[in-house]
């Protein structure tokens, strides 16, 4: 009789202390999108190479020059926008060898040392190579720079 006692008490403090309780937080929010989804204001940078399967992103805060010092990896792609999709591009990011060399890539025939959220998706590294980016600058007062 004390061990079904017991247990059944037991039972009830495991359910009650496993029961979420109103108002906790779990993977989502009240609107139903995905915790860990990036509020709206953040500027990203990826870098990808599908090849080794690598991908890398970096956050900046739009309409401020911000420099950083990339993730390790080579990389043939590089794609810019805004966290919040209906935003669009006043920030322009630059990439860096690390020679300290203006990274070229090519998008639609058009190359370019300089980036922006067009909606238009990922440029690629002219000649396709795999390149080490050092250093990646966004300026929102970067200007269109084709080569």
């Amino acid at each position: 009789m004390q061990y079904s006692v017991l247990f059944l008490a037991a039972l009830a403090a495991t359910t009650t202390l496993a029961a979420p309780t109103k108002g906790s937080k779990t993977g989502c929010d009240n609107k139903n999108t995905p915790a860990e989804a990036k509020p709206a204001g953040i500027f990203k940078v990826e870098l990808s190479n599908e090849a080794s399967e690598l991908g890398r992103q970096l956050d900046f805060t739009p309409g401020h020059r911000e420099e950083k010092k990339a993730p390790g990896g080579l990389f043939t792609k590089v794609e810019v926008g805004f966290a919040d999709s209906e935003k669009k591009g006043d920030n322009r990011c630059q990439l860096f060898d690390n020679d300290g060399k203006p990274i070229i890539a090519v998008r639609d025939h058009k190359k370019t040392t300089t980036f922006s959220d067009d909606g238009n998706g990922a440029w690629t590294f002219e000649n396709e190579k795999e390149i080490e980016v050092k250093t990646i600058i966004c300026d929102p007062t970067f200007e269109v720079v084709l080569t």
